[in-house]
């Protein structure tokens, strides 16, 4: 986080740091665009996708699908691919198992927004891009 008016990077100053950003929201993005907050994403464009998984920013989930910010489809890859997650498929759906709730929820976000971890083995693991509109 920074505050480009005087200059000044976020500097964390508590341990519960964690708990009060769950607690953070913003209508606009820093350029002063509007976010369209008024109802969750439809996945249904993603076979793979968590029914469960409710979010509500819509420019992200528009800016992976146009493909043109090289960045952030490079950050949902590696977010699909680095970590220990393990994976069972039950009738037709994917299962994470996770070490941690954090480390499960970054791997279901990435499959959400169509970069889904398939399997593991000991020497390769699998993922695939959805993009299908």
């Amino acid at each position: 986080m920074y505050y480009q008016e005087k200059d000044t990077p976020a500097k964390a100053r508590t341990t519960t740091l964690n708990e009060q950003l769950g607690q953070i929201e913003r209508s606009t993005t820093a350029e002063g665009v509007t976010l369209n907050r008024g109802k969750p994403v439809d996945f249904s464009w993603n076979k793979h996708a968590d029914s469960k998984f409710e979010y509500l920013d819509h420019s992200l989930v528009d800016c992976i699908r146009s493909k043109k910010d090289q960045d952030a489809l490079e950050f949902f890859k590696l977010l699909s691919l680095c970590h220990t997650v393990m994976v069972e498929q039950k009738e037709d759906e994917l299962v994470y198992q996770a070490a941690s709730p954090d480390e499960g929820a970054l791997v279901t976000a990435a499959r959400n927004f169509g970069f889904v971890f398939l399997s593991r083995t000991q020497d390769t693991i699998t993922s695939a891009r959805w993009t299908r509109k």
